[in-house]
């Protein structure tokens, strides 16, 4: 059975480039919400971290460790559940200028920004419930944490 549609009915449901193309970057946005190589993503993570809304969530990690290989799952899955917000998986030792200068001895360290300021940097046990929990309740207007690497979009322009 062949369905034919009328010439009008075509016309409707074809988006026009322009359209189309603007839909195209806005679902590529929606959809980068986990990163794994940031550095290969500079210009997407920057573009993305000019809206107040997006939060950056990182993990600083290595490739040797063990926790952290535990952790990448239930780290993008939870990236998932909070599809509004940046989540950048970062190898140390791959990328250590993302760390501003910052020795890291633990693992998982966490850093989440809101508008460029720190709301929380420091080692986590790594049960991804523990980082759920602080994004469940952080709030833009929480207090911003002294310490911690500088911007996130700055250090990936950096880089």
């Amino acid at each position: 059975m062949m369905i034919s549609q009328s010439a009008a009915e075509k016309q409707r449901l074809t988006p026009c480039l322009r359209c189309f193309s603007c839909l195209s970057a806005f679902f590529r946005l929606l959809l980068i919400m986990f990163i794994q190589n940031p550095s290969q993503h500079a210009s997407t993570i920057a573009h993305t971290l000019q809206n107040p809304n997006a939060w950056l969530i990182a993990c600083y990690c290595a490739q040797w460790c063990d926790t952290c290989k535990e952790y990448f799952e239930s780290f993008t899955e939870l990236s998932q559940r909070f599809p509004q917000h940046l989540f950048v998986w970062v190898d140390i030792e791959e990328e250590p200028e993302l760390l501003d200068d910052i020795d890291i001895e633990n693992f998982p360290t966490l850093l989440i920004q809101i508008e460029g300021k720190n709301h929380f940097f420091g080692t986590m046990l790594p049960y991804i419930s523990h980082l759920e929990r602080i994004l469940q309740n952080i709030r833009p207007d929480s207090p911003v944490q002294p310490g911690g690497p500088a911007s996130f979009s700055r250090l990936i322009q950096q880089a």
